[in-house]
């Protein structure tokens, strides 16, 4: 398996990469694939960004993963890409890898914390995020500040 050294974008051979035995490139949504926004929910993947998604899960020996905390259902909905693309969201809670969405042990924990942390009174010792805005996903909790 080739796991090319940390480097600049000027000193990648693709060629090396090219003629790996597999490859799996891993991209994350916000910021990357999508510029960042105000409102999250306003945010969409530039067309460069699909094309070249849908030029990479064409390639063989080659595997495509999206990478987000935004919840699947959500980057989902947000991407148009093809069925072969792995989707990775809430953190890595959630993992789509064509056969479906394996997220049912992150769904009770956060079930168990909210129920558990749900009366806690903020108070001196609250975290700065909670004056911010927090929305509750599938498998997790983000603070927007």
């Amino acid at each position: 398996m080739l796991v090319p050294a940390l480097s600049t974008p000027a000193e990648v051979d693709l060629r090396e990469l090219a003629t790996a035995d597999s490859l799996l490139v891993a991209l994350d949504f916000d910021g990357v694939l999508a510029p960042l926004q105000d409102d999250p929910e306003t945010s969409q993947m530039t067309a460069g960004s699909a094309a070249a998604i849908a030029a990479l899960a064409r390639l063989p020996h080659t595997r495509v993963a999206l990478v987000s905390g935004r919840d699947i259902a959500t980057l989902s909905r947000l991407t148009e890409t093809p069925e072969s693309v792995w989707m990775i969201g809430s953190h890595g809670a959630e993992a789509a890898l064509g056969s479906g969405i394996e997220s049912d042990r992150a769904r009770i924990a956060l079930s168990e914390t909210t129920a558990r942390t749900s009366h806690t009174a903020p108070g001196p010792r609250t975290p700065r995020a909670h004056r911010g805005r927090a929305r509750r996903g599938s498998t997790a909790i983000d603070a927007h500040t």
